[in-house]
This record gives C-alpha cells, structure tokens and sequence, in this order.
C-alpha cells in the first residue's frame, strides 16, 4: 500500500516556525489525505542557511520555537531534558558560546588556551559566561518541547513526520554526540558538570 507524502520544511512555511502555521499545516495535509510529512534537518544552519553544513547534528535551530508559546520550559521539564541530552549538550552550549566571542570563527582559529582546551582557561569561561551557557540549554529545552508538541498533533492527524537527511529533524536530541566540533569532544560535558547547581539552581 503506497502513501502520500509532501516535502516541505518548517521555512518554507508562512512564519516559518514550528507556530501555528505549521498546525494548520498538518491539518491542510490530513484533509487532502496526506500521511506522511517530510522536513529538512532541523539544525542550526550555516553562514549560507544550510541545514546540512550545521555546526552541531543535534542542537535544533531556536528560530524554529514557536513565537506565540514564550513560556520557559520550568526546572523539571529542563533536568528531564538533560537527563536524556547531557552527553552532547553541555559540550554544545560551551562551544556555541566560545564561537560567538571568537567572532563565529572555527575552533582551529581560535586563541590557543580555548583551541587546546586549557583547563583554567576553560573553567574561565564557564564561570563569566554563566548566563549565556544557562541560556543555550533552555533555548534547545524549548525547541524539543516545541517540535514534540506539533509531533504529537501530527500523530493524532494521522500525519507522520519522515526525515530527511540527519540532525535535530530526524529524532527528538536522541542520541550521539555533538558535530562539527572536531577535537572538543566530551571537555565541555565534564567540565560544565562540576557547574550544573549554578546553572539550573
């Protein structure tokens, strides 16, 4: 038995976030019988609004979350969330944070106490950008809350998502590690766990 399916991602959409155009979406699709709905990745782009050349394979891009819904995610929604996320997402928020104080150059690039991961140099950073790592984590804590909830509502329309490509699009911050960061690893992990009481006290 064959299925209809339309290839469209969350850009091509009106206000181009996961709001309630993307809901009327999924409506206009269960109405016309359609059954499966294809998005790009739905990572972070490129400097050229690529979702494949992504600095991370995980992270979703938070331009996405939907406008209309500003409440942040509250304590528990956030610890659950990096109860499953923690092994890429601590690493991810230090060096999105690290990138935009270097001017968005590549890590190769940047001063060699940050390149080489210095350790004080590191602990430096985590403590004077605090607020900055702590915003990182709620930003992507909002972004899975807002694309599970058009999931779901897709799911009652009879509507599944297909991927199409890798990254954010294709599972909800599933599993892996973070991408594009070369030979950062898990440093920022367990470094920035030793912080995680000043983080989400």
């Amino acid at each position: 038995m064959r299925d209809t399916g339309v290839l469209c991602h969350i850009t091509s959409l009106p206000n181009g976030t996961l709001g309630p155009d993307a809901f009327n979406f999924v409506d206009l699709l269960a109405d016309a019988g359609v059954t499966v709905w294809q998005v790009l990745p739905l990572t972070p782009p490129d400097v050229h609004g690529s979702p494949y050349a992504s600095t991370s394979a995980f992270a979703g891009w938070v331009r996405l979350c939907d406008p209309s819904f500003e409440a942040d995610p509250d304590q528990e929604l956030v610890q659950q969330w990096l109860e499953v996320n923690a092994h890429w997402a601590w690493d991810w928020a230090l060096y999105d944070v690290l990138k935009e104080l270097n001017d968005e150059k590549p890590w190769f690039e940047w001063p060699s106490e940050l390149r080489d991961r210095d350790p004080e140099a590191i602990d430096a950073v985590l403590k004077e950008q605090m607020p900055r790592i702590r915003g990182r984590i709620l930003n992507q804590v909002r972004f899975s809350r807002d694309w599970a909830i058009l999931r779901h509502y897709a799911a009652e329309k009879g509507v599944r998502r297909q991927r199409h490509g890798g990254g954010a699009g294709a599972e909800m911050h599933g599993r892996g590690v973070c991408g594009g960061m070369g030979v950062w690893g898990s440093w920022a992990q367990r470094t920035a766990c030793r912080f995680m009481d000043n983080l989400f006290p």
